[in-house]
């Protein structure tokens, strides 16, 4: 136990040069990530002014387009980070690491592209929107951990189950689109039906990180829902390091190394 934390720490600096090398070859996902961002915010502001659409109206579609902005960066980061963290994990495993290091990386890299497009969103807000930059940073900060921590899990099962876990995240996402303040935006006074919406952890993410920006630090308010939310991360992360550990004690026993291999070629 003592060597492999010895081995693992000599091997951090490599570690380290390896993630940064392999978010560099995918910059351009990000890139694009952040182009279509502003295209989107650019074509919206410039759709409202045209249609001179009085102001309470613009600031509802104004949290539209923030929740929509984030429900894009939240998906494709996870997606990449995941599929990151598959398809590297034997590659770091034959030398003692782990592939967490290039999904820390992918996390922040979206973090950065979300924050990004909110400050050129700002630009085009009314002036009466209550901004807070403070909790739309801790919503992006808390959602950047969220990502890593469910693109480990997934990276996990997907090693194992790829068809399966790629069908289930993909459908996941397509509810999601109904189940997040997107299409639906809950009144000031919740119905059961808001409060059944606010059990989908990602609303808690979307919903903060858009009434941050349209409505201030009140997106902050509600103590029950950030409790909520971080036991929701602890199951994650509870999820995935039982996962782990059951993986490497199983893998060679129910799932051969050769099939590993084919379906890593495939990607």
């Amino acid at each position: 136990m003592i060597d492999n934390w010895i081995i693992y720490i000599k091997n951090i600096p490599r570690l380290c040069q390896y993630s940064i090398k392999r978010l560099l070859e995918s910059w351009k996902g990000f890139a694009l990530l952040l182009l279509t961002g502003i295209i989107m915010i650019l074509a919206s502001a410039g759709w409202m002014k045209m249609m001179a659409i009085e102001e309470l109206v613009r600031i509802r579609w104004y949290y539209r387009l923030a929740s929509a902005l984030y429900f894009i960066v939240f998906t494709y980061t996870t997606y990449k980070a995941f599929k990151d963290y598959k398809n590297d994990y034997w590659v770091t495993k034959s030398f003692s690491l782990s592939p967490i290091v290039t999904t820390i990386l992918n996390g922040l890299a979206g973090t950065l592209v979300g924050f990004l497009l909110f400050l050129i969103l700002i630009i085009f807000l009314p002036l009466n929107i209550e901004l807070s930059v403070w909790a739309l940073i801790f919503y992006l900060l808390i959602g950047c951990l969220n990502i890593i921590l469910i693109a480990e899990l997934l990276g996990l099962l997907s090693i194992m189950y790829q068809k399966l876990v790629m069908k289930i995240y993909w459908i996941g996402v397509l509810l999601s689109c109904f189940m997040v303040p997107i299409l639906y935006i809950p009144k000031t006074t919740l119905s059961i039906f808001g409060h059944i919406l606010m059990l989908n952890p990602l609303y808690y993410l979307v919903d903060g990180v858009s009434t941050s920006v349209i409505f201030g630090i009140t997106s902050l308010s509600n103590l029950p829902y950030h409790i909520y939310f971080i036991l929701f991360l602890v199951l994650i992360f509870t999820l995935s390091y039982w996962y782990h550990r059951h993986m490497a004690q199983t893998k060679y026993q129910h799932y051969p190394m050769t099939k590993i291999n084919n379906e890593n070629n495939k990607d």
